[in-house]
């Protein structure tokens, strides 16, 4: 699913923005400024620094946001205004970003597939791939158990309705794990209960923690998901979307992310849900957030949507 598209201000922004990577890539055309140094977190090619970011900000006068965890300089300078630091530091990193993603690539950072546990039961926790109903690829939101005992966890409603089966990416032989048994296409979210006898709940999936549920994050908030496809990324929060529900944060997702979690410090906020605008770029690299946004499904308004009705998942905590 598509959201639709917020206010003039940040539709504005994110023009501009899309403006700057343009002239980013111009001037890494035109100046072939090889890398340096290549690690998994720290970039530093052509003289730059992670420092640089928050000089051009002195220089412009204006606050400095980090928009991503790492790699080190891949920041702004305010959400409105990001793309003013285009012809300071921007310019001069694209080597940076582009050497980190081809690192990431060597290093094989990846979303972990499902692993079966000693006693053939697969280990399923939030990021984990799902396939439903045979041939549709979508990511668990969460596990954990309702008020009823039963193994419960989420996906978007776009992945499947009631009955459909749900099998293990990785372990397929497995066969069938979990059945579909509620959701709500408004809030695109799908409810699963799982059978406990194949399946290890876990809260911490491949490195991808959930220690709980946590509020739905503000403006400028740091916030991380993981999809099947796209793996861990990280950005920004803007705020609310225009659904009911939704929140637009600056992470990357791409099809087979749907459901993915989406955490601030660790704590559950959200799912991820779709694309803020099909006008704009989609995602190619995570590691450079010049890219359509995403639309994230608040995980309070799920349950809360849940808890009204006393629908399968109410009373819902995941696993600890």
């Amino acid at each position: 699913m598509v959201a639709k598209v917020l206010g003039t201000p940040l539709r504005s922004a994110l023009a501009d923005l899309f403006e700057a990577r343009d002239a980013f890539l111009r001037s890494a055309l035109l100046t072939g400024c090889p890398p340096v140094r290549c690690r998994r977190r720290l970039m530093l090619p052509c003289g730059s620094s992670p420092d640089d970011p928050g000089k051009a900000a002195a220089e412009m006068g204006r606050p400095h946001v980090k928009l991503f965890l790492y790699p080190p300089g891949v920041e702004l300078i305010d959400g409105r205004t990001a793309v003013q630091i285009a012809h300071h530091w921007l310019l001069r990193t694209i080597a940076t970003v582009l050497t980190f993603a081809a690192c990431a690539a060597m290093a094989g950072l990846v979303a972990p597939a499902a692993r079966v546990a000693a006693d053939n039961k697969v280990v399923m926790g939030g990021g984990a791939g799902l396939v439903v109903d045979g041939d549709t690829m979508c990511t668990l939101t969460s596990i954990g158990h309702d008020n009823t005992g039963a193994l419960i966890g989420f996906t978007s409603a776009h992945c499947g309705g009631p009955g459909a089966q749900v099998a293990a990416e990785g372990s397929e032989s497995n066969g069938t794990i979990g059945l579909m048994v509620a959701g709500n296409d408004n809030l695109d979210y799908a409810v699963i209960e799982f059978d406990p006898e194949k399946v290890t709940p876990v809260s911490n999936f491949g490195g991808f923690v959930i220690g709980g549920i946590g509020p739905d994050p503000s403006f400028g908030q740091i916030a991380c998901k993981q999809g099947r496809t796209t793996g861990n990324s990280c950005g920004v929060t803007w705020g609310p979307g225009q659904d009911p529900g939704t929140i637009v944060m600056q992470v990357c997702g791409r099809p087979g992310d749907s459901g993915g979690p989406v955490v601030v410090n660790n704590m559950l906020v959200g799912m991820i849900h779709g694309a803020f605008s099909e006008a704009l770029p989609t995602c190619v690299v995570k590691y450079i957030p010049l890219h359509t946004p995403a639309v994230v499904v608040s995980i309070n308004a799920v349950l809360g949507d849940i808890n009204a009705d006393n629908r399968p998942g109410a009373g819902f905590v995941p696993i600890g």
